[in-house]
């Protein structure tokens, strides 16, 4: 939602206004409109709220390592490196906070943080499924849309709430890997993408990995195993 530098509003719209205007301008073509990425898992309350059972929620989830290499290597793509300074004004986050400090022990003031920022949003999977909060809406598996029939029809089934019959035409693009930041999803091997990343980002995602995330992810049927 942060539209602020295009925008003569001059601030990121709420949930609720974003999702407002994204229904007005696709419904009158479509019988379902939405946003990925957009939105965060904290702010569906609010978006039932106004919206009621029309608005549908979900979590997309992927295995944590071959999704931090397709960031690492997106970033390198673009000429993106994250330093210290960067990643704390980034986050927010004080020097004394444990992730900083974890960060810095293994990156240093220079090193590129790109592996500590994405390991944020990994350890963030216990606010959607783990001890710190309860699953309020499905999760679909990144790695069950690329293969298979019943994990495409259980969400469309889920966001359209029925209105939208289910189709096989997804499967015109299955194999298709778009852009790096897909790629280490192609060989369907985590344990492959792992052997893959530099030694530092293997470091970092060892650090910063929680006990509690491990554990979400293992639910989840993802190993983890060789991560240590």
């Amino acid at each position: 939602m942060n539209f602020a530098p295009h925008s003569p509003l001059a601030r990121d719209l709420g949930a609720v206004e974003y999702i407002d205007a994204i229904a007005r301008l696709g419904w009158p073509d479509h019988d379902v409109c939405g946003d990925v990425h957009g939105i965060g898992h904290d702010q569906f309350a609010s978006l039932h709220a106004a919206f009621g059972e029309t608005f549908k929620g979900g979590h997309l989830v992927g295995h944590p390592v071959p999704r931090l290499a397709g960031s690492l290597y997106f970033s390198r793509e673009i000429g993106r490196v994250w330093k210290h300074a960067e990643y704390l004004a980034m986050w927010g986050m004080e020097p004394t906070d444990a992730r900083a400090q974890t960060a810095l022990a293994v990156l240093g003031e220079d090193g590129d943080h790109i592996p500590a920022h994405y390991m944020i949003n990994v350890n963030s999977i216990t606010s959607i499924c783990g001890p710190d909060g309860p699953l309020a809406e499905p999760i679909f598996k990144l790695e069950a849309l690329m293969t298979q029939d019943a994990e495409w029809e259980r969400m469309i089934d889920h966001f359209s709430g029925g209105a939208v019959a289910y189709g096989d035409t997804w499967r015109e693009l299955q194999g298709v890997i778009m852009g790096s930041a897909h790629q280490p999803f192609a060989s369907g091997d985590p344990q492959t993408a792992w052997d893959g990343l530099p030694d530092y980002a293997q470091r970092m995602m060892a650090a910063a990995l929680t006990p509690q995330s491990r554990a979400a992810f293992e639910a989840l049927g993802y190993d983890l195993s060789f991560i240590r």
